[in-house]
């Protein structure tokens, strides 16, 4: 079973429910951040939930919990999916309200997402750290893998 963390409550993704008016959903409008957790530590935690706030007040969106509750939330939710390892993405939408482009309306929606890492190639990214591809820049760049931490990109073809 996969579960989701959407305003406060854990939930099975197949159960998992947003508003048809989530302004998220009707515009686009929201914000993401995506993170990595290693041994059951959330890389960057801190550094990851203050960019997340800065770039949600620049869209002029108030999320409703504070940092150290959205901590303990993505947590939670890697325990309820049994990860130590893995992907963490928090989304955060303008949330419901009106069928308007006033965003004063409007209660933001928090959802809390930890799984695998699904590749390009169809693998599955558990975060080990060693040997995982990444798919190609462009159309036209070699796929590579990436062995260390920190790799550098091959560079670009001139011309």
């Amino acid at each position: 079973m996969s579960m989701v963390w959407i305003d406060g409550r854990l939930i099975d993704k197949y159960e998992s429910r947003i508003s048809v008016f989530d302004h998220g959903l009707l515009f686009g409008d929201g914000v993401l951040e995506g993170m990595r957790a290693f041994n059951g530590r959330v890389l960057l935690l801190e550094e990851h939930l203050a960019r997340l706030n800065q770039t949600a007040q620049s869209f002029g969106i108030a999320i409703p919990y504070r940092a150290d509750l959205i901590a303990e939330a993505i947590h939670k939710t890697l325990t309820a999916n049994a990860r130590s390892d893995g992907y963490i993405l928090i989304v955060v939408t303008r949330g419901t309200g009106p069928l308007s482009l006033d965003p004063r309306k409007c209660d933001p929606t928090v959802m809390i997402f930890a799984d695998d890492v699904a590749l390009a190639d169809g693998t599955r990214d558990r975060g080990s750290g060693s040997d995982r591809h990444t798919g190609p820049a462009r159309p036209d760049a070699p796929a590579r893998s990436v062995t260390e931490r920190g790799a550098q990109a091959p560079a670009p073809p001139q011309g």
